[in-house]
């Protein structure tokens, strides 16, 4: 019969009909021409006849729910462990590793004599319990005789009044809660009160049940809603369920392991890293799928390669998309032709197969035309997908190419298979995988590999990710900041005030973010329908759940990423998220959408003159560029217009098309987007120096606007084109003009309280280009009134833009760096927060397990907010280094017992320590804020006129004063952070020397190197062995921008007790709770230090040890300064050793010997 044959026309593109032809074996043809004309198949006689006798005898239906089956007599499925469900154990690991890596530790010895015993339960409850049982006969007849055949006592139960039954389950590992409910309660529904239930007695795990399903729940990781749940009827049938459920579930699975956790803790934490492998594995899938459908294009003629990668990876969402549908049964693979035809699992099965295949490129086109355009023949229907992601349109090279059949092979092959060849199982692979994805594409760039252009290389390198400053975000992370930001948004809140909520992401990426919105959404709405009595639990199945999330999608969720590649994958996330069996795919264009979310302007920033020569600060135009009779109707109409998008539904193929002719019209009509475009534009000239004047511009926006111009043709077509090309390379984004019905009601009036109800993401945090049109546009435009005066970080603008995108009362939930709540460059923004929002709560990670894909020292905050009122009080927590620690935390509020947020500060606090900088100090625990308090009450400021009023500076610079220096010889030595130490300094390391000539030309002499002075590093790190590290430094010597000097003049032995008090564990433990990577002046300036009378013991005692420690380290010496300096800051014993405990680097017996020290220090005080 010769090798497998793949071949096929599109289907017709009515559907109704189905022309296409696949072989689908070796040999066997299979035809959907003429299915419809011979009328459907008829059905398998045992399935039509026991759907008959269902119909004709109810009570025999309630008997055939819940009669077992012969073990190893599974009932039909798609899958081989029958009736197992939930994310806590992944199908896979189930199947394919569990019994592996557990054997011996499964109960197998047990196993035949349980499944005895349970298939006898089940015979006995068959006829006992249904839809009618009362919750008192579940748990009598059902839950608690299970419970004990898994080898649990069962205590006394409790409840019944509300529907439910519980108990505790005294188990050999300890304590767990058995949960019953009535038959028809699914157990979705069932969550809250069941793990509340465990919460309030103590117990770590809940078994629920309705009677036909058996679920384990997890309550110390309650808002995961992870769980493993068994149909108890196919389980009890499937054998390979049974031996999954009994050695998972049976109490020796809870019992304490012999210097471990219990064995279903160790199940879950390996299916887990299983899982995270096959996800990383999927990152290199795509990774070479993608390599190899260049190289495929790349044969098919000359094109761009921004246009093959686009093409590639449609070409690869394709086949994610549709591995992701068949593994949750949302397309008709129950259907023999299309299941052996035209799913991708059968082309895996042939492309596993040995030998060449042929006709694999053009199969794969077929699926995607019968994808978008969907057919009925016979019994099978197939629903249009339709969408862009299965367009022709959207890959037009793909669509005319004939690609080679080996590279479509090895392409499917790469995400369908790990690298071993293990089949990656997609049903245990969630949305969220796909940022990870996102991730790893932006790691990789095309490239031709010569001159030729004949071949093409994905490679490692790319820019993308760098210039978007872009990194995947943890599932528990967003899942934590959506539930925080968005819990006092639902909270109470009706059915359609949930719709009508407007959530949006504007650095979306992957749209993780928006797809844990989407479903947390979609949750609160149920409920609220639910307490509205508009549906009964028992009447809301997971269709109707999709159906939610779709509502959810098209009217609430909003999105906007530079990167057209994230674009595609957000949409492609939220199709996922909202699949639903025989709809479309959402309609999503409306609210999903490419550009600039940091550059753009309203119609408040058009009534500014844009630059002329020049920037110079802005002020209003005297010339109106337009008129509110002018500009409301066209506003109202796009309202109008996307009102409707957002609100009818799209489960036909035919609404999704006509909201897509209607999208295109609207973007169209641009004539205001257009003069906003020229707007910023004028910011960001390339050659500012020639940009439009007020007045160029002015006749330019009537050119945009009447079509009228005072210049002449051929000088404002010239001036519009550049301004194209500008509009190009930025892709300007006017949040009011893309997202009216936000700002503005149907008749185009500016809404009360227009704005976004919630923003939340984790914008990218990398640094503005010195110089660069974007940071002209941020410091000139203003658009921006809260930048430091120092570098800008692309975050600092996303937090600023943020606030204003926000109604008032709206949220904001956003992931930081932790320079946010220290660094002086973000002072205006923390000020403005503390001002104008109401900061609830700051979540500090630290990275030393690589929470994120970056430099293990790399701290990071999560900031919740509302827009409107000033903040009273924060609840902070810091050092969290688990993201899963996130779980435990409620979605408002915090836990009475165990504070997840144990410390409160306020705005007085926050400025009597920092001033007007606000840092936000790092603080771990209630005793550190205890200290810190009782410092900033008796010791003040640096800088403080009741203190010792001093200032630091820098001196020269590395690299603008480069041209003065030179290598050795004579001259003054150079020197930099890394030549000095605690109270020491490393003249003979510095290489570099500069003249005093020059010397004294660059720098005041007197101030400077004509005196001894005292110097602190710039570069630290609050994870260093110390953070702050100074010593006075010899005249003669000059110092770079990595010190700072002091500016005030000091006496020698001023100099010498400030010097020993900045190298304090004390001042290091202070200054730790409000730095990041460099210790600016400001900060250094606003630190606590104790200023004794210079008569005193102790001044005079810690000058001399200081003077001892520049000379001759000395371990007794250094003890006894450590002690003296707690000392002055008035600590106990019991807090100079919390302090100390904060130094894990130091050497224990350093810390050992300045605590006896002070000990003894106490004794003669």
């Amino acid at each position: 019969m010769g090798r497998a044959s793949h071949r096929a026309r599109a289907p017709n593109r009515r559907r109704g009909r189905c022309h296409s032809r696949v072989v689908a074996g070796a040999g066997r043809a299979l035809r959907f021409e003429g299915i419809e004309a011979a009328g459907p198949p008829p059905a398998p006689r045992r399935f039509r006849s026991a759907r008959y006798r269902r119909t004709q005898d109810p009570a025999r239906e309630r008997r055939a729910r819940i009669a077992p089956t012969r073990p190893g007599h599974c009932a039909p499925s798609l899958h081989m462990l029958s009736g197992m469900s939930g994310s806590l154990v992944s199908h896979h690991f189930a199947e394919r590793i569990l019994h592996e890596e557990f054997a011996g530790r499964l109960g197998e010895a047990s196993l035949g004599a349980a499944h005895q015993r349970l298939t006898r339960w089940l015979h006995s409850t068959s006829t006992q319990l249904g839809p009618a049982s009362s919750v008192r006969s579940i748990w009598d007849v059902g839950a608690a005789p299970l419970a004990e055949h898994l080898g649990f006592v069962v205590g006394s139960p409790s409840g019944e009044s509300d529907g439910t039954q519980h108990a505790i389950l005294h188990a050999t590992g300890g304590r767990l809660v058995l949960f019953a409910a009535t038959w028809d309660v699914p157990l979705d529904s069932l969550w809250r009160r069941a793990v509340r239930s465990g919460i309030g007695l103590n117990a770590p795990w809940v078994f629920c049940t309705n009677g036909r399903e058996w679920r384990l729940v997890d309550t110390q990781r309650t808002y995961s809603r992870a769980y493993i749940q068994f149909d108890l009827q196919q389980t009890i049938a499937c054998w390979p369920t049974f031996r999954v459920f009994w050695g998972v579930f049976r109490d020796e699975a809870f019992r304490e392991a012999a210097g471990g956790p219990p064995l279903v803790i160790q199940i879950i934490q390996s299916s887990a890293r299983h899982g995270q492998a096959v996800s990383r594995s999927l990152r290199f899938g795509v990774i070479d799928a993608v390599q190899h459908l260049l190289g495929a294009l790349n044969k098919c003629g000359r094109h761009e390669l921004s246009r093959l990668l686009d093409e590639s990876l449609t070409v690869v969402y394709r086949l994610l998309f549709l591995m992701f549908a068949e593994s949750r049964g949302l397309v008709p693979n129950w259907h023999p032709l299309y299941r052996e035809s035209y799913t991708i699992e059968s082309l895996r099965d042939q492309a596993e197969r040995r030998g060449a295949v042929r006709g694999l490129w053009e199969t794969l086109q077929a699926i995607a035309r019968l994808a978008h355009k969907g057919c009925r023949a016979g019994s099978l229907v197939v629903p249009p997908f339709n969408g862009r992601l299965f367009s022709p349109a959207r890959s037009p090279i793909a669509e005319s190419c004939r690609v080679d059949d080996e590279a479509a092979r090895q392409a499917l092959l790469a995400i369908s298979t790990t690298r071993p060849g293990t089949r990656i199982d997609y049903r245990d692979l969630g949305v969220e995988q796909l940022g990870a994805v996102y991730e790893s594409l932006l790691d990789y760039e095309p490239a031709f590999a010569d001159s030729s252009h004949d071949r093409i290389v994905f490679r490692r390198g790319g820019h993308a990710r760098k210039s978007s400053g872009s990194f995947y975000t943890p599932q528990t992370i967003t899942d934590y900041v959506v539930r925080r930001t968005l819990h006092p948004l639902v909270e109470g809140a009706g059915s359609e005030r949930i719709l009508s909520l407007r959530i949006v992401d504007p650095a979306m990426g992957s749209a993780a973010f928006l797809v844990t919105a989407c479903r947390y959404l979609a949750r609160a709405y149920e409920r609220a329908l639910l307490d509205e009595g508009t549906v009964h639990e028992a009447d809301i199945d997971e269709s109707d759940r999709a159906g939610f999330r779709r509502l959810v999608a098209q009217r609430c969720l909003f999105g906007v990423d530079l990167n057209s590649t994230a674009v595609q994958l957000a949409r492609l996330s939220l199709w996922l998220a909202t699949l639903s069996r025989n709809k479309p795919l959402t309609f999503l264009d409306h609210h999903l959408v490419c550009g600039n979310s940091l550059l753009g302007a309203s119609p408040l920033d058009l009534a500014r003159q844009p630059p002329g020569a020049g920037c110079r600060p802005m002020r209003r135009s005297n010339m109106p560029l337009f008129t509110d009779r002018d500009f409301e109707p066209s506003l109202a109409q796009a309202v109008a217009e996307r009102r409707w998008l957002a609100e009818t539904r799209d489960d036909t193929a035919e609404v999704v098309w006509e909201k897509e002719k209607r999208l295109n019209r609207l973007r169209g009509a641009t004539r205001w987007q257009s003069l906003a475009d020229l707007w910023c534009a004028c910011w960001m000239w390339p050659d500012p120096e020639r940009a439009p004047d007020s007045a160029v511009f002015a006749s330019l926006a009537d050119k945009l606007t009447t079509g009228r111009c005072g210049l002449p043709e051929h000088l404002s077509k010239s001036l519009l084109h550049e301004a194209d090309r500008v509009v190009r390379e930025h892709r300007f984004f006017h949040w009011m003009f893309e997202f009216p019905e936000v700002y503005f009601d149907e008749a185009g009036q500016p809404l009360a309280n227009g704005g976004f109800d919630a923003v939340v993401g984790n914008p990218p945090w990398d640094m503005l280009r010195a110089g660069g049109a974007e940071k002209t546009f941020v410091r000139w435009s203003g658009v921006y009134r809260h930048q430091g005066s120092g570098h800008i970080n692309r975050y600092q603008i996303f937090l600023e833009r943020a606030v204003a995108l926000t109604r008032r009362d709206g949220r904001i939930g956003l992931v930081l760096p932790a320079g946010f709540a220290t660094d002086h460059t973000s002072a205006a923004l923390r000020r403005e927060l503390l001002t104008h929002t109401n900061v609830d709560t700051i979540s500090g990670f630290d990275n030393r397990k690589a929470i994120f894909p970056i430099h293990r020292g790399v701290r990071f905050l999560i900031c919740t907010t509302t827009k409107g009122t000033p903040t009273h009080r924060i609840a902070c927590r810091f050092g969290i280094d688990e993201a899963s620690e996130l779980e435990t935390i409620p979605d408002t509020g915090d836990r009475p017992a165990a504070p997840s947020h144990p410390i409160t500060l306020t705005p007085s606090f926050i400025q009597a320590l920092d001033g007007e900088k606000l840092a936000i100090p790092e603080l771990r625990t209630a005793t550190d804020l205890r200290i810190l308090e009782r410092i900033v009450h008796l010791v003040p400021r640096l800088d403080a006129a009741n203190g010792w009023s001093v200032k630091f500076g820098r001196e020269l610079n590395a690299t603008d004063d480069r041209i003065h220096f030179h290598s050795g010889g004579a001259g003054l030595p150079v020197l930099e952070g890394k030549h000095i130490e605690p109270f020491t300094v490393r003249v003979d390391r510095s290489a570099l020397r500069i003249s005093e000539r020059a010397a004294g030309r660059l720098l005041d002499a007197a101030t400077t190197f004509a005196r001894a002075r005292l110097a602190y590093r710039d570069v630290a790190s609050s994870t260093n062995r110390l953070s702050l590290i100074a010593a006075v430094l010899p005249a003669g010597v000059v110092t770079t921008h990595s010190l700072f000097c002091l500016k005030t003049w000091l006496s020698a032995d001023s100099q010498a007790f400030l010097c020993a008090m900045l190298n304090s564990y004390v001042a290091n433990y202070l200054v730790r709770q409000v730095m990041t990577t460099h210790l600016g002046s400001a900060t250094v300036e606003a630190l606590r230090v104790p200023k004794p009378p210079y008569d005193s013991p102790a001044f005079q005692h810690i000058v001399e040890l200081s003077h001892l420690l520049r000379n001759e380290p000395s371990p007794p010496h250094y003890a006894r300064l450590q002690a003296l300096a707690a000392m002055c800051y008035g600590l106990t014993v019991a807090d100079f050793a919390h302090v100390l405990d904060t130094f894990p680097l130091i050497d224990k017996a350093a810390r050992h010997a300045a605590l006896d020290e002070f000990r003894d220090q106490a004794l003669l005080k």
